[in-house]
């Protein structure tokens, strides 16, 4: 009989499972997903996460696939109202690791799923929670694939949506306003001028660009009205485009993006439109194209 299940295969189902494998206990982990996700989405891996990974012994796995992002560039409109840096601050005895590093959550979540392979335990993905109750053993789990588990503790991580919690009668803290809402997505971005920076662009229509780490691959987030279409290739293209300008006559790169060009066409990298977090609307699929900005000059 498995001692855990965990349901929820994100950061933090991960952890715990590595946690508990590595001290032997027996442990599955499941998730509703087909595979694993392979959006950006969470970012930033802080201090204390990392002594958390130095124990489970992979913080040295993150920082060589992270970064300190410590460049910043600040638009209004067509002006560059601040380009600033951050200092690193050295390591202590009492702070390994006093830096937080930037990473997209996928590689986060491959690293940690790299770990529970040493432990011998892979996730179980295309298997979600249908129902479950307590009895004498513990409990009695049944999963979408039709099993029925025996096992000695549930444990949630399945997030805001989350099918333990809800079935527990557990409230979710927070609340999500209808009246919020961003474009997230990742896409390519070519043309980019100082591209080790993060770029935002201020005003009733805020935009930010953050660098990935990966040949020109980019976190956007754009902010939306809530009565705004489903997010789509197009919606990206025409929220991309006007922060394309020249940022001065012998510069001759635009500060954002001669050309945009999705990931692959798996459905999966499409642009999302989440509320705050709590609720998240899932995009309709659509072929992945090309994207060209023909804005050319200044107050473009």
């Amino acid at each position: 009989m498995t001692d855990v299940l965990v349901v929820g295969a994100g950061p933090t189902g991960l952890t715990l499972a590595c946690v508990l494998a590595r001290q032997g206990v027996s442990v599955r982990i499941v998730d509703r997903s087909p595979s694993a996700q392979p959006g950006s989405r969470g970012f930033t891996v802080k201090p204390r996460t990392l002594e958390v990974f130095d124990d489970l012994g992979i913080a040295d796995r993150f920082m060589a696939a992270g970064w300190v992002a410590a460049r910043t560039r600040v638009h209004l409109g067509g002006s560059l109202l601040a380009d600033f840096s951050i200092g690193q601050d050295k390591p202590s005895a009492t702070r390994p690791y006093p830096n937080s590093l930037a990473l997209p959550q996928f590689k986060t979540e491959e690293i940690l799923r790299d770990r529970l392979a040493d432990f011998g335990v892979r996730v179980e993905f295309g298997t979600g929670v249908r129902d479950f109750q307590a009895n004498a053993g513990g409990v009695v789990v049944e999963l979408d694939t039709g099993e029925s588990a025996q096992v000695s503790y549930l444990v949630g991580c399945d997030g805001g949506r989350s099918t333990v919690r809800k079935r527990l009668g557990l409230r979710f803290s927070g609340r999500t306003e209808e009246d919020v809402q961003v474009l997230l997505a990742d896409a390519y971005v070519e043309g980019l001028a100082h591209s080790n920076a993060t770029q935002i662009w201020l005003g009733a229509d805020t935009f930010v660009a953050r660098p990935s780490g990966e040949g020109g691959r980019w976190q956007l987030v754009a902010s939306v009205p809530p009565d705004h279409p489903e997010p789509s290739a197009r919606l990206l293209e025409k929220k991309t485009g006007p922060r394309t300008y020249w940022p001065g006559p012998a510069s001759g790169r635009p500060e954002l993006a001669v050309g945009l060009a999705l990931p692959p066409p798996d459905g999966r990298h499409l642009p999302r439109r989440p509320g705050v977090p709590g609720r998240r609307r899932r995009p309709r699929a659509q072929p992945v194209r090309r994207l060209r900005d023909e804005h050319r000059g200044p107050g473009c």
